[in-house]
C-alpha cells in the first residue's frame, strides 16, 4: 500500500491528467449513448476522441518517466532530499561568509589604501588622556617644553569691604561750667546744654555773685578798670572726620596652574 501511495505521489500530475481524461471520456460516452442515436459517423468521432486522449496520456507518462528519478523507496528518497537541502544550506552559508569577509577586506583596503587589515593587530587606546585632570592636554609651549595637563588652584586674597564710607560731619560741642561743683563738662547733646541753662538761673538766684559770675572765673581788670571773667560756657562748632565702617573677606582673585604656574 505504501509503495502504491508513493507511486501516485511521484506521478501526481500524470494521474490527475489521466483521471481528467478518463472522466471526460466516460461523460462523453454516457451523453452519446443516451441522447445521440448510434451511427457510424458518431462512432468514428468517438473513436477518434478516445485515440487522442490515449495518445495524450501516453505522451504525459513518457515525459514523467524521463524526468522521474528511480524509485528506491520512500525512506531513501526523503533522506536524500533532506541531505541535499542541508548541503545546499551549508554551501549558501559558506558563500555568504566568504562574500562578507571579502566585502569587509575590500572596505578596509579602500579606506586606508594599505590593503586588508591584519587580524593580529591590536587596537590601542588614545593617548594623552587622564582621569584626574581638569582640562585637555595643552600643546607644547614656545620654549619647547613638554605638554601637560593643567591643574588649577585658587589664589585667595584678603580684601577690605566698606560697609559705610568715610565722611566729614559738622559737630557742635557745648562747654559748660557747673557753679555748684566748679567743674567743666563738654557735650554734643543740645538737650544737655538747655538743661544747663535752666540750672544757671537757679545758681544766679542762689549764689548772687558779683557781676553774676563765679569769682573763680575772674581774670582781672581791663585798661578801663572793668572786671574780666572767663565765660562759664562756650559753643564750639567744627567738622569731624568719621572713618569708614569696614570688614575683611577672603576672595579668589585668580587661578594658577600648579604645574607650570600659568594664570587665568
Amino acid at each position: 500500500m505504501k509503495k502504491i501511495l508513493d507511486f501516485f505521489r511521484k506521478r501526481k500530475k500524470g494521474c490527475i491528467i489521466f483521471s481528467a481524461v478518463l472522466v471526460v471520456v466516460i461523460v462523453a460516452v454516457v451523453v452519446v449513448a443516451v441522447n445521440i442515436p448510434y451511427d457510424e459517423e458518431n462512432a468514428a468521432e468517438l473513436n477518434a476522441a478516445l485515440q487522442q486522449a490515449e495518445t495524450s496520456d501516453v505522451q504525459d507518462q513518457d515525459n514523467e518517466g524521463v524526468n522521474a528519478e528511480p524509485d528506491t523507496g520512500a525512506d531513501v528518497t526523503e533522506t536524500a532530499e533532506t541531505g541535499q537541502e542541508s548541503a545546499d544550506s551549508n554551501a549558501a552559508g559558506q558563500e555568504s561568509s566568504v562574500n562578507t569577509g571579502s566585502n569587509t577586506a575590500g572596505s578596509s583596503a579602500s579606506t586606508d589604501g594599505s590593503g586588508p587589515a591584519d587580524s593580529t593587530d591590536s587596537v590601542q587606546p588614545p593617548s594623552g588622556t587622564s582621569s584626574d585632570t581638569t582640562e585637555p592636554e595643552s600643546p607644547p609651549d614656545s620654549n619647547g617644553g613638554l605638554s601637560h595637563q593643567h591643574i588649577w588652584q585658587d589664589h585667595v586674597t584678603t580684601v577690605t569691604v566698606v560697609d559705610v564710607p568715610a565722611q566729614s560731619v559738622q559737630v557742635t560741642e557745648y562747654h559748660m561750667y557747673y557753679w555748684d561743683s566748679k567743674t567743666w563738662q563738654i557735650s554734643e547733646d543740645p538737650d544737655v546744654f538747655k538743661a544747663w541753662e535752666r540750672q544757671k538761673m537757679e545758681w544766679m538766684r542762689t549764689y548772687r555773685y558779683e557781676n553774676n559770675m563765679p569769682p573763680e572765673l575772674f581774670k582781672g581788670y581791663d585798661q578801663n578798670g572793668h572786671p574780666q571773667y572767663t565765660n562759664d560756657h562756650s559753643i564750639v562748632t567744627y567738622y569731624k572726620n568719621i572713618p569708614a565702617v569696614t570688614h575683611e573677606e577672603q576672595r579668589v582673585d585668580y587661578q594658577y596652574c600648579t604645574v607650570c604656574g600659568i594664570t587665568k
